[in-house]
């Protein structure tokens, strides 16, 4: 299993699916805080009429960090259910996937590594993001409150991986990453709809992508939404690991 585990490691490398999440979860990190800080900046001398003011509320370190919470939330992590639903594929044409769909009887030792790289490298990406975020928020306000960054970085890092756990179990069914992303994409555009109802919108696991209510307060979490969260994942796994690994089509 521990060689099974580094072999999937590699490959994340050699098809540069690593090094392009950890820059672009860097990048996001670094420029979200940035563009929010000089906002006011960027307008007054890109988008507006000379002699025109504009009237916006002055930044804060909740706002620098919210504006990572929520890029990421969006391109982040529909590039990162696309390359985690693409390991997740059994393509029979590769000597890998030619073996186990006419030899190999247990499915398991195929998806357990793959599923503990989609864990690792979803933690990981984040982790380099939200450091990158937080230090660049700190530099401007150095009384950055890193106690409820980190509550609120951990429940993002939840939904994230509710989300990619969940369209790694579509991949896994249907071989078609990008059916993954638009699950994904579904689900955050019925999510936001949804939203508009004040009393469902705190159950919805996709609310934990942005956590604005950890940042204010670091007691508004909701248990209830954290263990949907967890159920989904457990769900999704089962869902994996049970697959036939001959189909078919």
């Amino acid at each position: 299993m521990k060689r099974l585990i580094l072999l999937e490691m590699k490959m994340w490398w050699r098809n540069s699916r690593l090094p392009i999440l950890f820059f672009l979860f860097a990048f996001f990190g670094i420029t979200s805080p940035v563009l929010i800080y000089y906002m006011k900046e960027f307008l007054s001398t890109f988008g507006g009429t000379e002699g025109t003011i504009i009237l916006m509320p002055d930044p804060n370190w909740k706002a620098l960090m919210e504006s990572y919470f929520s890029n990421i939330s969006q391109i982040g992590l529909f590039v990162l259910i696309y390359f985690t639903a693409d390991t997740f594929k059994l393509k029979k044409e590769s000597s890998l996937g030619l073996y186990y769909s006419t030899v190999a009887r247990n499915s398991i030792i195929l998806w357990v590594p793959k599923l503990i790289l989609a864990f690792l490298v979803t933690l990981v990406s984040n982790v380099v993001g939200v450091i990158s975020a937080t230090y660049i928020t700190w530099v401007f306000f150095p009384e950055v409150e890193c106690g409820r960054v980190l509550s609120a970085s951990l429940l993002q890092t939840l939904a994230l991986l509710t989300l990619v756990i969940f369209g790694s179990a579509i991949a896994v069914w249907t071989r078609k990453a990008f059916l993954a992303v638009v699950s994904g994409i579904v689900l955050m555009v019925v999510s936001s709809i949804i939203q508009t109802l004040s009393d469902i919108s705190e159950w919805l696991p996709l609310s934990l992508l942005s956590p604005i209510n950890v940042l204010n307060a670091p007691g508004q979490v909701n248990f209830v939404t954290i263990g949907i969260c967890v159920g989904i994942i457990v769900l999704s796994i089962v869902a994996i690991l049970i697959r036939p690994l001959r189909v078919k089509y």
